[in-house]
């Protein structure tokens, strides 16, 4: 008797390399797309959480609540991270030994920034969670520039809402 020996031909394998490396080549921008728009997506939701919070304790504490940018930059005030605080001593400017700190959210990651159209590196929330001075907050991919962003609108009650989703005036 003749044992036969099977597996796979050289040319079986070769093919369903070629076969495999044609679908990654299709696949992996995809997901890499995939993977930039969470980014985005998340460094707006942590950005809208945080002027929510300082918002909403601003008016359950009955007092004025700060967000402030941990390390503003020019064309990037807010992707160094922001921290939502309480003015203890009444100066106006956050001192870990003398304020209260809320809440802290790290630099953003993925080169996403947060752009505040007056420039601006603080919201103060009064009492009645109205907003010290509205604003427009640019939310860009800074490896996708001029393609993808969102646009928030912080209106003068206090109120933050995504005006555009699609926003593709990013720098």
């Amino acid at each position: 008797m003749i044992n036969k020996i099977r597996g796979f031909t050289l040319i079986e394998l070769m093919l369903t390399v070629i076969v495999a490396a044609i679908l990654l080549a299709i696949a992996v921008p995809s997901f890499r797309a995939f993977i930039q728009n969470n980014q985005l997506t998340t460094a707006t939701n942590q950005f809208v959480t945080a002027l929510n919070m300082a918002r909403s304790e601003a008016v359950k504490r009955g007092r004025r609540v700060y967000i402030t940018a941990a390390a503003s930059s020019a064309g990037d005030e807010w992707g160094g991270g922001f921290r939502v605080w309480l003015d203890e001593n009444g100066n106006g400017t956050y001192q870990s030994a003398n304020d209260q700190e809320l809440q802290v959210w790290a630099a953003l990651d993925g080169g996403v920034t947060i752009d505040s159209t007056k420039d601006r590196s603080e919201f103060v929330f009064a009492s009645d969670g109205v907003v010290d001075n509205g604003d427009t907050i640019e939310v860009c991919d800074g490896e996708r520039a001029g393609e993808v962003g969102r646009k928030l609108d912080i209106d003068p009650t206090g109120r933050v809402s995504i005006i555009d989703d699609n926003y593709s005036g990013c720098l």
